[in-house]
Formats: C-alpha cells, sequence, structure tokens
C-alpha cells in the first residue's frame, strides 16, 4: 500500500474546490464537513497526510471556528490540532524520539521484541499525551495493536536456536563463576 504525501492530498482538495460542482458555499461547507468527519471518524492509512493537507487547504489554524460548525469531528479536529503544536513545541529530542515512534507505528508489520522495547515507552507518552493526533496519524487499531504485542508472551519465546545458545550461554557463565568461586 503506497502512502499519499501531504502535497498529493493538498493538490486534490484544491482541485476539488475549483471544480464547478463545488461552487456552491453550500457545497463547499457539505464537502469541508466530508473531510472533517473522515479524518475524525473513520482512519485508514495515509490520514496522517491528509490531515496536515486539510489543515493547510481549509485554514484550519487560522480560526477554530470553522471547526465549530462540524460538531463533534470539529472538536476532535481542535483538540488534535492543539496536540500537533504541543509536539512541534517538544524539545527535538524528546519530539525526534516520538516522531520515530509514530513513523514506525504507522508501519503495518506486527512489532518485534526490538520495536516493542524501542519504542514502548514513546507509545505510552503519545496514547496519554496526544491521543487524538494518534487517532489521526496511527489510528487506535495499530495502538492497540502495539500495546498488544507488549504483552503478548510469544513475542519473548526464544526459538529452539536462541533458547539452545541460551542455555550454553548460562553453562558457561557457571562455569565461570565455579570456577572463579574455587580460585577464591
Amino acid at each position: 500500500m503506497e502512502k499519499i504525501d501531504a502535497d498529493t492530498w493538498e493538490t486534490t482538495l484544491r482541485q476539488a474546490l475549483a471544480d464547478d460542482a463545488l461552487i456552491d458555499l453550500n457545497m463547499r461547507s457539505l464537502f469541508e464537513a466530508n473531510v472533517a468527519n473522515t479524518l475524525a471518524h473513520q482512519w485508514k492509512f495515509g490520514h496522517e497526510s491528509l490531515f496536515r493537507a486539510a489543515i493547510n487547504v481549509f485554514h484550519w489554524n487560522e480560526s477554530h471556528r470553522r471547526l465549530e460548525q462540524f460538531q463533534r469531528a470539529g472538536a476532535f479536529l481542535v483538540n488534535a490540532i492543539h496536540e500537533q503544536r504541543l509536539l512541534l513545541g517538544l524539545p527535538n529530542d524528546e519530539r525526534v524520539m516520538l516522531q520515530a515512534a509514530i513513523t514506525r507505528m504507522g508501519d503495518p508489520r506486527h512489532p518485534d521484541l526490538e520495536d516493542i522495547d524501542t519504542h514502548f515507552f514513546a507509545l505510552s507518552r503519545l496514547e496519554q499525551s496526544f491521543p487524538a493526533l494518534m487517532a489521526i496519524t496511527i489510528g487506535h487499531a495499530s495502538c492497540y495493536r502495539w500495546l498488544s504485542a507488549r504483552n503478548d508472551d510469544s513475542a519473548y519465546t526464544l526459538t529452539e536456536e536462541e533458547e539452545a545458545r541460551s542455555i550454553e550461554i548460562d553453562k558457561k557463565k557457571n562455569d565461570w563463576r565455579d570456577g572463579f568461586s574455587q580460585a577464591s
């Protein structure tokens, strides 16, 4: 599945708004409402790019009053825009860590043990501090998949080869300790 970038979404939205079918202000408002509701309620891969494009095309950053007309969807998007500003205002190191986690969590591959260890703190932080933004950028299903993977014992299960290597290492450690104890 190829991800559509924000520039492509922005071009598409601007072309739609330029179409004769959307000359009527009511139709333009319905189109904008459709985009807002899609972002707020129907997460799909690539919506983080649509979100950035919609902010630019509909000027949602300039005034939240435009979003108020969309009721729950509008309130949700106001929260997501606020959270996006907060994320961008974090110290660079923290922002980079969180954005790396967002990028990896947006990847449909099931997280492995290394992914969980690397990004779990960031996922917890993102879920607690930026829930609306996470719902738009990676979706609740992805967050749940990661949280479930953390609790999934099978992620920590060793293969036969890893188990044999672990037993061998433990044996060598015990031999070394025994040798050290006898030398003391």
